[in-house]
């Protein structure tokens, strides 16, 4: 149950960053500004990469024991 909500949360905030990333490209939307959504996007990776970097690590740990 945990993985299975851990990995849509990881595909929820996948699907925003690339549409954040799109945004900025072609700019679809016109709701926040240039700086801000770069400002988003950059917070948002980084966000995801260390939860997806604690999921591994509780991984490993749960595969030791």
């Amino acid at each position: 149950m945990k993985n299975k909500k851990a990995s849509i949360i990881v595909l929820i905030s996948s699907i925003g960053l690339i549409i954040l990333g799109l945004n900025q490209i072609f700019e679809l939307f016109e709701l926040i500004s240039s700086k801000t959504s770069s400002i988003l996007i950059i917070l948002f990776s980084i966000l995801n990469f260390i939860f997806i970097l604690k999921l591994n690590n509780i991984d490993s740990n749960e595969s030791k024991s």
